[in-house]
């Protein structure tokens, strides 16, 4: 590696360290940056959902199913179906064998209750005791049927078991209101509960076995003892009929019950069970043409689409926030190194701007990318019904490539085309071939670009651009399909061509807009204000003409310099345009413009006076600069140009006139600071080498390489370029340069005596 004559570097001396330094400003932009991009770039599943017509409309375009799914029924037919499956489900009773076996046990109980009361043996007590319980339960006259006359217990429990054997229910099922008002009218009592059915049977759960039953088979208590009232005389007789209803109306009780939470969940999964589809449409089946009538069937087709398209959009959504920061960290990873060459390859002294430019130019590709996957998807798609076109190569990533060219290097260029080649391959699903067309054809425009200096080689970049994007489909369609299809590579050729067309347009029109905004000097700016009209360089050719012409040779000198270190040609020669614009204030105190007053002007003042006229045209120049709203590159370049070099002359003069007076030498001083970049370092040596060349009466090229090695030599020692990076064999390559150019150009200069004048 080449030994530098740099020496340690002021903080933030270049945007290296800045940007290096700064790490808080550089994740803010950083995280902004991919946060956009992440906004910008499309869901991966970003398709609309279907318009579709309506039945009796006429279709506008084709319809094709994209996937297999199933035909709906409507929501009237589903509805339908349902009532009807939760009527077809019976009502469920359930036979209890507990509250029948409670009811012949007390049955039972009295039957030994009574054989007690008969029995003579039974003692006074035990019979009080058994009447006494009884009394609470039945009447004196039904306890006396049993006890004093011939009531048979046996028979009347045989009834009771009859009875519930049968089922007691514990509602009144009934088909309408009518039939509760003959139950009343007949028992002569209220039902306990009613129920109106719509059918003529339930479902009676017994012994675990189902079975359908008549409602009409479902007796009340009331009805089930009066149907018991014939075998009621084996009992005892006629007279006594009412006791024995009295007995079994007391303790029977109804022992089939109603299952109303069975039967409702019956009646769900009865509804539940009602399938939604009645067939399914499979993928690729044309459901419609074009300008086709929608009939119910069609119509019932179309909508079951809408519905399928909708759940998996539902189901996408669902997974987008995870989708989306999965994309996001994709996207970090692949545009953090990108950030990072921007950051350490795009210098600009203590400013992040440069980058900014880099990653709005990525995220406005980005953009243009995303709203042309929208126009493809929306437009160009459904109308390329014969699928003839393959619309990746419409896209236009090389407006990234030839802006950035434009903006800021072809280098710059290759990179930028790299980074948007990703993004479009996330956007695309990662599709090699039209990757890797766009990639290479990028690549061409850039190349095309270098050194721009006339508008002219858009054009000749756009060429380049459509023989390499010709090249790349050849052989990427003969090593994919192993032959090379003319009409199909031409169609994609178009389509490049078109997108070409359009991002060259573009980027002529927004370079401009990145210009002005981002303080950006393009090559085409130095052109026009190399250009001798403009208002600063009149001013100064007509105000000033010595130093006029002293920067025109200065010129010659840097771009001569810029060019052999690989510096800026351009941007050193118009540099030194602009370097002394500031002697237009007093254009008669520098000896290029009055030789025969210089002297008498600066014997009228002092020599710190003379000291202070001289530094100031670096501060009226940057006045002037500003007014003329000059880049900044050319502000650094009147600022820095003189660096903090020591104006000897007039500092000898005044110490040789006040021996006795103690000088500061900071007030012999320019402003500074030192030169940042190569070009301007490259000026400061020109300026000194063109001024100091003047003197010489003698120009052979011997003395001239001695003047030139002098003050470089010089410079280095007064540590005047240990701020930018120009290494000590880019300091001889500057050295011969300068000695061509002074030979080639050199004339007759008046000799200053004593020393090289270098102020």
């Amino acid at each position: 590696m080449a030994d530098t004559v740099q020496m340690p570097k002021l903080p933030g001396s270049n945007f290296r360290s800045s940007f290096l330094s700064n790490r808080t400003l550089q994740a803010y932009l950083f995280v902004g940056w991919i946060l956009i991009l992440n906004l910008i770039l499309p869901s991966p599943h970003g398709e609309n959902t279907l318009d579709v017509p309506r039945e009796g409309e006429i279709t506008k375009r084709a319809y094709i199913a994209p996937f297999t799914f199933d035909l709906l029924k409507t929501k009237e037919e589903i509805a339908k179906e349902r009532r009807d499956a939760v009527k077809r489900v019976p009502f469920l009773v359930r036979y209890d064998y507990e509250v029948s076996e409670k009811v012949i046990g007390r049955f039972k109980t009295f039957e030994k209750q009574i054989s007690l009361l008969r029995d003579p043996s039974s003692s006074d007590s035990v019979r009080a005791s058994i009447y006494k319980v009884l009394r609470k339960e039945l009447s004196v006259g039904a306890i006396t049927l049993f006890t004093e006359r011939n009531g048979d217990p046996a028979a009347l429990t045989a009834i009771a078991e009859r009875i519930m054997d049968n089922g007691i229910a514990g509602q009144l099922f009934v088909k309408d209101e009518r039939e509760v008002g003959d139950y009343r009218e007949k028992h002569n009592v209220d039902p306990a509960s009613v129920r109106i059915m719509e059918s003529d049977a339930v479902v009676l759960i017994k012994d675990g076995v189902e079975r359908g039953v008549g409602i009409g088979d479902l007796l009340p208590k009331e009805a089930a003892i009066e149907k018991e009232r014939g075998n009621l005389r084996q009992v005892t007789g006629r007279e006594s009929i009412g006791a024995l209803y009295e007995i079994l109306y007391a303790w029977t009780v109804p022992n089939i019950i109603s299952l109303e939470e069975e039967t409702a969940k019956r009646k769900d999964a009865a509804a539940n069970s009602v399938i939604p589809t009645m067939g399914k449409v499979v993928k690729d089946l044309e459901i419609v043409g074009k300008n086709k009538l929608v009939t119910t069937e069609i119509a019932r087709s179309l909508y079951s689409l809408k519905v399928a398209q909708e759940k998996l959009e539902s189901a996408e959504k669902r997974s987008n926030l995870l989708i989306g920061f999965m994309r996001f960290l994709f996207l970090s990873l692949i545009m953090l190194p990108f950030f990072i060459w921007a950051g350490s390859r795009l210098h600009a002294d203590k400013s992040l701007k440069p980058v900014a430019a880099f990653c709005v130019l990525i995220t406005v590709t980005a953009l243009i990318i995303t709203g042309t996957w929208h126009l493809v998807n929306i437009v160009l798609t459904p109308l390329d019904t014969l699928s003839s076109f393959d619309f990746s190569y419409a896209y236009p990533l090389v407006f990234a490539s030839i802006l950035a060219s434009v903006l800021f290097s072809v280098e710059t260029g290759v990179v930028a085309m790299l980074a948007v080649t990703f993004i479009y391959s996330v956007i695309t699903g990662f599709t090699f071939g039209p990757a890797f067309v766009h990639f290479a054809a990028g690549i061409a425009a850039a190349l095309g670009l270098k050194n721009i200096r006339y508008r002219s080689q858009f054009f000749f970049s756009f060429l380049m651009y459509l023989i390499v994007a010709g090249a790349a489909l050849m052989a990427y369609n003969g090593l994919k399909y192993g032959r090379i299809d003319g009409m199909h590579i031409i169609r994609e050729w178009a389509l490049m061509l078109a997108s070409g067309l359009f991002s060259l347009m573009l980027a002529m029109t927004v370079a401009w807009l990145f210009e002005r905004i981002f303080g950006i000097m393009t090559n085409l700016t130095l052109i026009e204000l190399s250009d001798m009209n403009v208002p600063a360089l009149k001013r100064l050719s007509i105000e000033a003409p010595g130093t006029y012409h002293h920067s025109v040779l200065v010129g010659n000198l840097t771009e001569a310099a810029a060019e052999k270190v690989g510096g800026n040609p351009l941007l050193g020669r118009v540099m030194a345009y602009y370097h002394d614009l500031g002697k237009v204030y007093k254009p008669e105190y520098f000896i290029e413009n009055s030789q025969n007053l210089v002297d008498t002007l600066h014997g009228k003042v002092s020599p710190r006076m003379s000291a202070i006229i001289i530094a100031a045209h670096v501060k009226q120049g940057m006045e002037l600069a500003r007014k003329y709203r000059l880049p900044t590159a050319i502000q650094d370049a009147i600022r820095e140009h003189h660096g903090t070099t020591f104006i000897s002359f007039f500092y000898d003069k005044a110490k040789e006139l006040e021996p006795e007076k103690q000088l500061m030498r900071e007030d012999f001083c320019y402003p500074g600071p030192k030169p940042r970049s190569k070009e301007t370092a490259i000026l400061m040596l020109a300026d000194s080498v063109e001024a100091a060349s003047r003197t010489l009466n003698d120009s052979t090229p011997s003395r001239l390489r001695n003047l030139v090695e002098d003050i470089i030599q010089r410079k280095i020692q007064d540590r005047q370029l240990s701020h930018c990076e120009l290494t000590l064999q880019e300091l001889e390559l500057i050295r011969e340069s300068f000695v061509n150019v002074l030979t080639a150009m050199f004339h007759s200069r008046i000799e200053y005596p004593g020393r090289t004048n270098e102020e």
